[in-house]
């Protein structure tokens, strides 16, 4: 999910973005694509499977592909 203007305003950084980002073997953020919220929970509502974890930092909602689109 991508940060609302006023938090992209502010610089907020998101500790989730970048630890995806490793982990999936990019060398940067750039690589991810943002959706804007709305859209975001539109998309996560046509998802197969939803996983809640414990991770309460802000933007940590991340919608992952398998395979090819």
């Amino acid at each position: 999910m991508d940060r609302v203007p006023s938090d992209k305003e502010k610089g907020l950084l998101v500790p989730a973005y970048e630890a995806l980002s490793k982990a999936a073997g990019f060398s940067s953020v750039d690589k991810l694509d943002y959706i804007e919220r709305f859209q975001f929970y539109e998309d996560a509502k046509k998802c197969y499977a939803v996983i809640q974890t414990d991770d309460s930092n802000l933007y940590a909602n991340t919608i992952i592909f398998k395979g090819v689109l």
